[in-house]
C-alpha cells in the first residue's frame, strides 16, 4: 500500500490502481484497509461510479464479517 500511496501523491492515479486492485485479489479480506487509497485513485482519476462501485463493496464487506 505504501507503494500505491507514492504513486497518487505523484500523480499517477491508475498506476496505483494497478497495485491496489492486485493486492485486492490476492486477499479480498484487506478491502478495508485499501479503500482509502483505492477511492483515492478514482477521485483523481474523476471516475465517480467506480467510485461507487468500491463503496457498495466496502458495505458488503463490513455486513459479510
Amino acid at each position: 500500500m505504501t507503494d500505491a500511496s507514492r504513486m497518487l501523491d505523484a500523480g499517477h492515479p491508475a498506476s496505483a490502481l494497478l497495485g491496489l486492485t492486485a493486492a485486492y485479489h490476492e486477499d479480498a479480506q484487506r478491502l478495508p484497509d485499501l479503500h482509502p487509497l483505492w477511492a483515492r485513485a478514482y477521485d483523481d482519476l474523476d471516475r465517480p461510479l467506480f467510485r461507487e462501485r468500491l463503496d457498495v463493496m466496502l458495505e458488503n464487506h463490513h455486513q459479510a464479517f
